[in-house]
């Protein structure tokens, strides 16, 4: 039998910076589960956050990229009116790193209270020992998905693999969700803990780069 328990991670109060994400992010897990084939595999979701714009694919997809008075950089349909803000969906400080996100009511939260999901969520889980599913869904804040650099680290007492996922989404331009099955073979043998991670999860939008901040899972074959 095995057990699978989420690990909660406490984002109170977090502010990501690009510089924190890819492989050096942080491990978002849970507890190893046990057996061959997991009974009801839970999915470890960790957060995509914006890595900054790219003013010419920008500009290609209809949007200018702009920078107010303060240095925060944010991308609003051409034609806007100099000065304006609709229409943006973030804002983003090349100087350190900050998102600031708009609220309902008009203007933009402050950065002390940015979620670090500003761009959606990345998931992982391992299904067995040479089997597992990853995704990612954007939240459309900065464009849709156009392609992905996604790598899996797999890794084992008996050895290690890197499993490749690079590619496109359905469809490039249009969707914000992408998923695949992969295999692995780490020659895992009874017993020992096989641990997973997203070392590399970029997702290159219409409007510039979203992280994934390296979404962990294990698994327990004994």
């Amino acid at each position: 039998m095995k057990f699978k328990t989420p690990v909660v991670a406490n984002f109170a109060g977090l502010l990501v910076t690009a510089s924190t994400l890819g492989g050096g992010g942080p491990a978002f897990g849970r507890q190893a589960h046990h057996g061959l084939v997991a009974d009801s595999p839970a999915t470890v979701t960790a957060p995509m956050t914006f890595g900054g714009f790219n003013p010419e694919r920008a500009a290609r997809y209809g949007y200018d990229v702009r920078t107010d008075e303060q240095g925060w950089q944010y991308a609003v349909p051409s034609g806007t009116p100099a000065g304006s803000a609709v229409g943006s969906s973030l804002k983003y400080n090349p100087a350190t790193g900050q998102v600031m996100q708009p609220l309902s009511h008009g203007g933009f939260v402050k950065p002390m209270n940015t979620v670090p999901s500003n761009c959606g969520t990345s998931t992982l889980t391992l299904y067995t020992k040479t089997s597992g599913y990853t995704a990612y869904n954007l939240n459309g804040s900065a464009g849709a998905a156009l392609y992905h650099t996604w790598r899996i680290s797999m890794s084992a007492r008996t050895g290690n693999q890197i499993v490749n996922r690079d590619g496109f989404p359905p469809f490039p331009g249009v969707s914000l969700s992408w998923g695949t099955n992969f295999s692995y073979n780490v020659h895992a043998v009874i017993p020992t803990t096989i641990t997973g991670v997203v070392s590399t999860g970029v997702v290159e939008t219409e409007l510039g780069r979203c992280y994934a901040a390296g979404p962990r899972d294990t698994f327990r074959y004994e």
